[in-house]
């Protein structure tokens, strides 16, 4: 690999950036360096493509693109892109904003009507920009989309029930669901969905004929790559057509090569030269990369959010890009608009750090400047964060206690939990297992703590291995909601029990119907209308609502309790009326 750098800056010393066609390079130097990397990293196949001064000087698929078949990576295969999908969004409504259709500062319930958040004064404020540089305040609340199949307008109207964690405009967070909705803007503003607008106003086009929003439709395509994240097979594809206009785009190298040519390009032809640039201009300071975690304090003097795009002053240039990490790909696409400069990444290992590895290689490669050892950088970081995985494993370690048991046997957790924002979670046994099925996903829960359980290390879906399912209990003592981590920014996110259905069933609120005999008096419990009511005393009937089996409350009379009591058999024996104060009494069934 230094072999490759040396050969490449010594050229570069004496030549500008457009004056050195990568064609001219002994192109086994370039593969020797992908192949390096792709070892070094984990990588099952990538693709790589670079432009400079319009043209393509260097296109090539390296390694599989499917393990099981031996399939080779090519300019045609197709790969999910993920968040560099965000670029293309935010260039769609630049060309509705030319169309006089809407504005960067329009607000966002200007244009959708059921468009609501928890608090008014957002609701109202918040504008298509403060999505698009992910200033709105919230979180990622991820949980809500992640694998769904829900329309955009369902997710939309879900919103009210999600809490934010910093004020509008306070602080940059980034997050995928504010792209959605500024998706959705466009579309109600067209009558066509986002997909169509893209397509008719940018892939056509472009002639970026590989091209596709539809997870089915590119399974269907002839090249396509599998995902890996370790040795056991490929990794499930999690279906984004929710979320597509933060990150569901699939593209193969050929098609993104056409896109960035029309970045370098400013847009000619399709959007506004002063539109393309307010898309390209710092908007608010971002910290994705420059966190501190990374160490380029030194290469990284100013990093910031355009519309759709990370900014950065690069060792003295001027370089805009995106990443993408989907599905378990990972992508980059780049470009310096000053140099004229492209590059294009995509990659099939889960969040893999090889596009931005290889990308500041080359870029450094290109624009003749001194030598950073990129490769030592990314051992140096993948070696603390193992280690920061290692700590953060035994300070779990010593939270659990292994010699404790679950409170209830393993049925009682099983039933429908549900949050207003986040929707139902199942919790079913399988094969003995505790399995929740949520969003599509099922997913084997081990025991770890009490009533904590944690998503199964078995699970196939590595992102989501080791979250914890809390168990709550009622004053009965019995589960009535999980508190689960879907949202790491806030505490868990409560899902309650819901009511089981059986409870409210005919045939099982008929076995309760009859007459109840205390000191004299008759206590009759009826049916009305499909439902239970008790009259005693002379009082008016009072409706029965179930709480649990044989257990009901009185509506409208707060801490009235009524409960059956059945005798050996296990037929109805009596009636237990329980008071406010805890008084009770006991009528035997006549």
């Amino acid at each position: 690999m230094k072999n490759f750098i040396c050969h490449f800056l010594a050229i570069s010393i004496t030549c500008s950036a457009a004056e050195i066609p990568l064609s001219h390079h002994n192109p086994s130097e370039i593969d020797k360096t992908v192949e390096e990397l792709l070892s070094l990293t984990e990588v099952p196949g990538a693709a790589l493509g670079i432009i400079v001064d319009g043209k393509i000087v260097f296109a090539k698929g390296y390694g599989i693109r499917n393990k099981e078949r031996h399939l080779p990576v090519t300019t045609k295969t197709v790969f999910p892109i993920g968040s560099a999908t965000k670029a293309f969004t935010s260039f769609l409504l630049g060309q509705l904003v030319d169309d006089h259709i809407l504005n960067w500062d329009d607000p966002v319930s200007d244009h959708i009507p059921y468009f609501k958040l928890k608090d008014p004064h957002t609701t109202y404020s918040i504008t298509i920009r403060d999505y698009l540089t992910h200033t709105s305040g919230y979180p990622c609340h991820e949980a809500i989309w992640y694998n769904q199949t829900h329309s955009r307008s369902d997710v939309i109207r879900r919103l009210r029930f999600l809490d934010p964690i910093y004020s509008l405009r306070e602080k940059f967070f980034y997050q995928n669901i504010g792209y959605m909705i500024t998706g959705h803007v466009a579309e109600t503003l067209t009558h066509k969905s986002y997909e169509a607008l893209v397509e008719e106003k940018i892939f056509k086009p472009l002639g970026m004929t590989h091209s596709t929003f539809s997870l089915s439709d590119m399974q269907k395509m002839e090249n396509f790559a599998l995902s890996y994240s370790d040795a056991k097979g490929p990794t499930p594809f999690i279906d984004p057509s929710t979320i597509a206009p933060a990150g569901g785009l699939n593209s193969n190298l050929e098609d993104l090569l056409k896109w960035v040519k029309l970045l370098l390009n400013a847009g000619e032809g399709l959007i506004e030269s002063s539109t393309f640039a307010e898309m390209i201009r710092p908007q608010v300071v971002s910290n994705l990369i420059c966190n501190g975690r990374y160490g380029l304090e030194n290469e990284i003097l100013m990093e910031s959010y355009g519309l759709g795009w990370i900014l950065l002053s690069y060792r003295g240039h001027f370089l805009a890009l995106h990443g993408g990490n989907i599905n378990g790909f990972s992508s980059c696409v780049l470009f310096l608009p000053n140099e004229g400069i492209g590059i294009v990444i995509l990659c099939n290992r889960h969040i893999s750090p090889f596009p931005f590895i290889l990308s500041s290689l080359l870029v450094d490669q290109l624009l003749g400047l001194p030598f950073i050892d990129w490769t030592k950088k990314y051992k140096d970081l993948n070696d603390f964060s193992k280690e920061e995985f290692v700590r953060a494993k035994e300070d779990q370690f010593h939270e659990k206690s292994f010699d404790s048991e679950p409170s209830h046997p393993i049925f009682d957790y099983i039933g429908t939990y549900s949050h207003p924002g986040y929707g139902r979670i199942e919790l079913c046994v399988i094969k003995g297992k505790l399995t929740a099925h949520y969003n599509n996903l099922n997913l084997p829960l081990d025991h770890w703590n009490y009533d904590v359980f944690e998503i199964s290390k078995e699970s196939s879906f590595p992102i989501l291995k080791g979250i914890k399912f809390t168990f709550m209990e009622n004053s009965y003592g019995d589960i009535k909601a999980i508190s689960i981590p879907w949202e790491p920014q806030l505490q868990g996110i409560i899902f309650m029990k819901e009511k089981d259905q059986t409870l409210l069933d005919k045939s099982y609120l008929t076995k309760f119907i009859g007459s109840y005999s205390y000191l004299g008096f008759t206590i009759n419990v009826e049916d009305a209308d499909a439902k239970l009511v008790v009259k005693a005393f002379g009082q008016p009937p009072y409706e029965l609502y179930p709480e649990r089996s044989n257990l009901f409350k009185v509506k409208d009379l707060e801490g009235y309790i009524v409960e059956f009591l059945t005798n050996d058999l296990g037929a109805i024996s009596a009636i237990q009326m329980t008071m406010p104060n805890s008084t009770t009494y006991t009528a035997r069934k006549i």
